[in-house]
């Protein structure tokens, strides 16, 4: 199941398809992870609190942080959000 999957996202990505925002399957893997950790009250959210605390764990300055908190600013973070919000963290 597991090789499946990777095999259909490394697909979607060498096409081009929208929804992959250049997350690799390993990325993926990791930012799901990390995404399970937070969502402690398995809801599929991860509560702006925890996301700060998250994000400022990257040691970026404040105004990147503050850009990329502007770019997604959601109430709270479901996972397609939680995964952008990760790999503009992982560019800056």
């Amino acid at each position: 199941m597991k090789l499946q999957k990777e095999q259909e996202e490394k697909d979607r990505e060498r096409r081009g398809l929208p929804g992959t925002f250049g997350i690799k399957p390993d990325e993926r893997e990791r930012f799901e992870n990390l995404f399970n950790n937070f969502d402690r009250q398995n809801e599929g959210i991860v509560p702006q609190h925890d996301m700060q605390i998250i994000m400022q764990k990257h040691n970026l300055p404040r105004e990147i942080l503050g850009k990329v908190w502007q770019l997604v600013n959601p109430v709270q973070f479901d996972l397609p959000t939680f995964l952008v919000t990760m790999k503009l963290l992982n560019k800056a």
